[in-house]
């Protein structure tokens, strides 16, 4: 990029309001994101003239994920797919070993950390380009992707023309980041900006709520099942989206954001 006022100067011929600038102008990770993906979003085509094919290193922990994004690839004119790695390890080998233009990561690749292994092949190869998968479009994720190097974000589920075009926009130097991510990003970004943060159980819907109170009482999942005549499949399922939105791995840590945030509510004597 070029100076910090050409990075303000193109931001703002887009029609991000202004206060959201004024938020985001200290976060140059944000503000990349959000420039890339107004001003940016139509070049995520194919390169004229390119002399050979993009080389692409597919990385997933998951079988038929790889092999979906390997047959998508193979059928991609000025695509080749040169390898797969099944771990945050064996993409780092393999990166080295394979030299690939691209690498595609999933974020929940087995092993030590994916925003990691990210870090590590980009203090190798800088100019490789690596592009991130995952089933959360949750603002932690995107920052911590783009604080590691990643040059793309994109949901796992991401259509094949989707894939492709982010792919080769990576390629040429661009950022490739999916709409679906964007309206995360900036979501966020509204919420800050305007105060709506609020508590952060604002975030559960209202069976999740009644869900994560049992949990606060003591109650076992079956326990919970049978006070809201629900299957036990769809209280562990309820309880994981619960952790998920409230940003914990545990029901303690749960428990313990529930009555924070209730404390919180209190009215003051």
């Amino acid at each position: 990029m070029g100076s910090e006022d050409h990075d303000k100067s193109s931001i703002n011929e887009t029609s991000i309001p202004e206060k959201i600038l004024e938020q985001i102008s200290g976060n140059r990770e944000i503000i990349q994101a959000v420039e890339d993906l107004y001003l940016a979003r139509g070049s995520q085509s194919s390169p004229g003239g390119a002399s050979r094919d993009i080389r692409v290193l597919i990385g997933s922990g998951n079988d038929i994920l790889r092999e979906g994004m390997m047959t998508v690839i193979r059928r991609a004119e000025g695509l080749s797919p040169v390898g797969e790695a099944d771990s945050a390890s064996n993409c780092i080998k393999k990166a080295d070993s394979l030299a690939p233009d691209v690498v595609i990561m999933d974020i929940h690749l087995p092993g030590m950390s994916a925003f990691e292994a990210c870090a590590e092949i980009k203090s190798r190869h800088p100019a490789m380009k690596i592009l991130f998968l995952s089933t959360f479009n949750d603002y932690k994720y995107i920052n911590k992707s783009l604080k590691a190097g990643a040059d793309g974000f994109l949901p796992d589920r991401v259509a094949g023309s989707e894939l492709v075009g982010s792919i080769r926009s990576v390629s040429g130097g661009d950022r490739a980041v999916s709409p679906r991510v964007l309206e995360a990003l900036l979501d966020r970004i509204l919420e800050q900006v305007d105060g709506k943060w609020g508590s952060v159980l604002d975030r559960l819907t209202k069976r999740e709520l009644e869900v994560l109170e049992l949990v606060s009482e003591g109650l076992r999942n079956k326990d919970i099942a049978a006070r809201l005549f629900v299957s036990l499949r769809t209280v562990e399922k309820t309880t994981s989206d619960i952790y998920r939105k409230l940003e914990v791995d545990s029901r303690g840590a749960a428990i313990r954001v529930f009555l924070d945030s209730n404390r919180e509510l209190e009215p003051e004597e």
